[in-house]
């Protein structure tokens, strides 16, 4: 925890190292709305970013599956003979993507 005084007021603040998130306390008497709105600005700046990456969870695979069509149409229009198998089975769907060094 780390003292911070804005305008006179002391407030306490923690920032949290595992989710970047940051906690104030203000000492008992409370604070004013714009002394608030300035703590709140000054904690904002000194914030460290959130490298958080979000998380997707989809669990639909046929998107998945589309995409890689749509990729071997695109080759395929440009003229690279990709093939791609598919074997499916109760636990997993097997693709095996050929794709030749040389076109033509």
């Amino acid at each position: 925890m780390q003292e911070l005084v804005v305008n006179g007021l002391l407030a306490f603040v923690a920032l949290s190292a595992a989710g970047g998130r940051l906690a104030a306390a203000v000492r008992p008497g409370g604070m004013t709305g714009r002394q608030r709105k300035m703590l709140t600005r000054i904690l904002l700046a000194a914030a460290p970013p959130s490298r958080r990456q979000p998380t997707f969870i989809i669990k639909d695979v046929r998107l998945f599956l589309n995409t890689i069509t749509r990729s071997l149409d695109i080759m395929r229009s440009a003229g690279v003979d990709a093939q791609c198998k598919r074997q499916d089975s109760e636990e997993e769907i097997l693709l095996t993507i050929h794709i030749p060094r040389r076109t033509g």
